[in-house]
Parts: structure tokens; C-alpha cells; sequence
């Protein structure tokens, strides 16, 4: 190696020098392996299933059940979960992994409704024990604004209470107990499902309260700028009401005509089979007689 160095004599001043080494060998790379089959369903208490397909008694909004009873469960699927279908719903809460993540947003978002909620009940309050300041142009001590201020105290705090109870329940919520426990019935699938809409349509009906209540001190009052005022926030509300629903419009209308066919196809096999069933045999009513 010295050999191959010059000399501090012969090289001038300054010059880098960089050592020959012989380039490395290739590192073999392990063949690529193959894709791992599907893993089965597994649920909190250590039960490996199958993937199955859903239970009858949760297809609630299956054709032969009512129009609107089967359109009232798609909308409490809806503003519950998020997923219109309870096929959707299934296919979450049967696996761990997105049951797991499904459950920390939903609880998050109840929550978030409940400190809400919260928020507003004091607000509120705050509001109804005060005196207006100017009677003559709001005055929302009179009997029907208060009572209908009332109102929306009442229903936002039930609204609180039960946002509060879901979410500290899916915080401690497996997807076994979910499936096998508070969906075990017919029943229980409703009431679950309904019990996850509730703080939503109470917030709902408590804004649309408050409204109304404050549209009639407006009126009462005889203010012409109050009751223009009034009138305006109110047509605003509808008309934002509006927007939403002709956004959802194209989905809203294939919904409904959708299941109005399912119902139809079903109510035309039970005519189609019923004139299919054969006759019954009705049997002499002669007795018959023997040759003797």
C-alpha cells in the first residue's frame, strides 16, 4: 500500500488522496413473499369466526317490513353510524380493527355533542333569568316564548345526558358485545340504533324550539325591524334546509324508489306463489262400499 502512495516529496501540496478499495460484493435479496390469505373475523373474547353474512333479525329495513318504519332506519343508520345500509354497519363492527377505529370516532363525536350541549343549556339558562333589556322590541319573558325556550332546555338536556352515556359506552365497548349483546333481538337493534339518533334529533328539535320561540316575542312585540328580523333568520333556516336536501336529493329519491320496488317485487312473489300452490284434494265424503 505504501508502494502505491507517493511520497510527500513527489505529490505537491494539497492534494486529496483517496485509498483504492474494492468495491463490495452484492448483498442477495430474499425473494418476495407471497400475499398472506384473509385473516378470519376475531371478536374481543377470543372466538374466531367466519365471515358470515347478516343476521336476519337485524335487517330491519328488509322488503316485507313498512315503508316508513324500513325509511325510519335507514335515517337512524344514518345520523347513528353513518352508513345507510345495516349491511355497512356489519361489515364494521364484525372486524376488530375497524369496529375499533369506528368506535373511537363515534365517541369522540358524542363527546363532542355532549360538551356541546352542555355549552347551550347554560347559555340558555343564562338567557331565560335575565330581564330584556328592551321588552318593548324582544320581550321573551311572555308565556308562549317561554315556554317553548323551556322546551329546548328540556330536550337539549336530555340530549346531553344520552350523548354522555354513548360515549362513555362504546369507550368501553367490544364488537362482541356489540353484535351479541346489544344487537341480540330485533328489538334491541332498533332500540340501539334509535338510542344513537336521539342526541342529534333532540339537539335538532331544541334549535327549531328556541326558533319558534324567538320568532313569537319578535311578533308579539309589534317591532317592525324585529319581526322582519325574525321572519329572515327563520327563512334563512329553511332555505339552508332546503339546500341540504336538494344536495341528497339524487340519493334521497333512488332510496325511496328503491325500496318502494323491493316492496312491490315482494308483495308480486306472494301473489305469483300463492297461485302457484296446487289445489288441496278433497276427499269423497261417500263412503266407499265393498262387494260382498
Amino acid at each position: 500500500m505504501e508502494a502505491l502512495l507517493p511520497t510527500s516529496s513527489s505529490r505537491p501540496q494539497g492534494t486529496l488522496i483517496i485509498p483504492q478499495c474494492s468495491s463490495p460484493k452484492p448483498i442477495p435479496y430474499p425473494p418476495p413473499l407471497a400475499p398472506s390469505p384473509p385473516q378470519p373475523l376475531s371478536y374481543d373474547s377470543g372466538t374466531t369466526i367466519s365471515p358470515r353474512p347478516v343476521p336476519p333479525h337485524w335487517q330491519i329495513d328488509r322488503e316485507d317490513n313498512f315503508l316508513i318504519l324500513r325509511i325510519l332506519f335507514r335515517i337512524f343508520c344514518a345520523i347513528g353510524h353513518g352508513q345507510d345500509r345495516i349491511e355497512k354497519v356489519w361489515d364494521i363492527v364484525t372486524n376488530e380493527i375497524d369496529f375499533s377505529d369506528h368506535r373511537d370516532r363515534l365517541a369522540s363525536r358524542y363527546s363532542s355533542l355532549a360538551i356541546m350541549g352542555a355549552l347551550l343549556i347554560t347559555t340558555t339558562v343564562s338567557f331565560l333569568t335575565t330581564e330584556p333589556p328592551r321588552p318593548d322590541i324582544f320581550n321573551y319573558k311572555e308565556r308562549t316564548p317561554y315556554l317553548f325556550t323551556g322546551g329546548a332546555i328540556y330536550a337539549t338536556f336530555i340530549g346531553t345526558i344520552i350523548a354522555s352515556a354513548i360515549s362513555w359506552g362504546l369507550s368501553k365497548c367490544s364488537s362482541w358485545w356489540y353484535c351479541e349483546v346489544m344487537m341480540a333481538t330485533e328489538l334491541r337493534v332498533f332500540i340501539t340504533i334509535f338510542l344513537m339518533a336521539v342526541p342529534f334529533l333532540l339537539f335538532g328539535l331544541a334549535t327549531l324550539m328556541e326558533g319558534i320561540g324567538a320568532m313569537i316575542a319578535a311578533v308579539n312585540s309589534g317591532d317592525i325591524l324585529a319581526i322582519i328580523g325574525s321572519v329572515l333568520m327563520g327563512s334563512f333556516m329553511v332555505v339552508l334546509s332546503l339546500l341540504v336536501a336538494w344536495i341528497h336529493q339524487p340519493y334521497l329519491v333512488n332510496a325511496v324508489q328503491e325500496m318502494k320496488n323491493e316492496s312491490n317485487l315482494k308483495s308480486t312473489s306472494n301473489v305469483d306463489s300463492s297461485h302457484e300452490r296446487p289445489p288441496a284434494k278433497h276427499e269423497n265424503s261417500t263412503p266407499s262400499t265393498t262387494r260382498t
